[in-house]
């Protein structure tokens, strides 16, 4: 009867702490993909707003000389300060989204492997492949053991010749969540509108 007692008691404490274990690792993994999602969002404000007051100083000093130019009736010397202007706009944007590929790609494997789970729970479909980067701080495995490739039954593959993110390769598309891409469409998105701003 004691020993009976003895190994229900066993089993009771074996459960409690493997509950304690999987409650305590639940919280740590949704606390890491928080941070993720806060480090990316502040990466990415911090780029927009230095990209933003770049532009109005330079949308403000490119007033000043278009005036002038216009003053004089020199269409061709506007045109001219346009181009420059956007030549000068593209080279800042350009190094502004470099820094935070840079920064994307100089994660701790912790935020990449969380940014890398939010990717695949919301662009990731039944029967995709997980193409990792071959220079990503993760592994195929580490893909392939988080929670959403596991809830889709997808599998990774650490073979991808870009940088940085992944590509999930469908049936019928892949879809492309490299760095580069990612920033090259919120690059576009900024590049549009600060051209509706300094010609619009």
């Amino acid at each position: 009867m004691d020993n009976a007692l003895n190994n229900s008691f066993a089993e009771k404490n074996a459960e409690a702490l493997t509950q304690g274990i999987i409650d305590d690792a639940r919280a740590e993994a949704d606390k890491m993909i928080a941070e993720a999602d806060s480090y990316k969002e502040r990466v990415l404000s911090e780029a927009r707003e230095k990209a933003r007051a770049f532009l109005e100083q330079a949308a403000e000093d490119c007033e000043k000389n278009a005036q002038t130019l216009i003053g004089r009736g020199k269409n061709a010397s506007e045109l001219l300060t346009r181009k420059t202007l956007l030549a000068a706009k593209q080279q800042i944007v350009g190094k502004v989204f470099s820094d935070v590929k840079r920064r994307l790609l100089d994660m701790p494997k912790d935020e990449y492997l969380a940014l890398i789970s939010r990717l695949i729970d919301s662009y990731a479909e039944k029967g995709d492949k997980v193409i990792v980067s071959k220079a990503a701080p993760i592994t195929a495995e580490d893909v392939t053991a988080l929670s959403a490739s596991k809830k889709l039954g997808l599998f990774a593959y650490k073979t991808g010749d870009f940088d940085g993110g992944i590509v999930l390769s469908g049936e019928k598309f892949d879809k492309d969540l490299t760095f580069s891409a990612l920033i090259d469409a919120e690059r576009e998105a900024f590049e549009s509108q600060a051209a509706a701003k300094l010609f619009g």
